[in-house]
């Protein structure tokens, strides 16, 4: 299945979500202790704000909200006998 959806140009290219089921192992988690797995994010441009006493502030929009989206980062490394992925 995943060779299948790996040389599929429609796919691959296409600007629809598509949805994949695997099995593997995951072999590899960031887990730096100066890297946070969340930051907090514009609701527009989806940058990372700073909190200050009137909100919170975008560098990129130059604005000021008062909420932030809270924004997942980081990277794990599936295996299975066959090869390895980044995500």
């Amino acid at each position: 299945m995943i060779d299948h959806c790996e040389n599929s140009t429609e796919i691959r290219y296409s600007e629809k979500s598509a949805w994949f089921k695997i099995a593997g192992h995951c072999t590899f988690y960031n887990s730096d202790d100066d890297r946070k797995i969340f930051y907090m994010a514009c609701k527009d441009c989806k940058k990372k704000v700073t909190d200050q006493d009137s909100g919170y502030f975008c560098e990129s929009c130059q604005k000021t909200f008062g909420e932030a989206v809270p924004t997942y980062n980081f990277a794990f490394m599936f295996s299975d006998c066959s090869a390895k992925i980044t995500v």
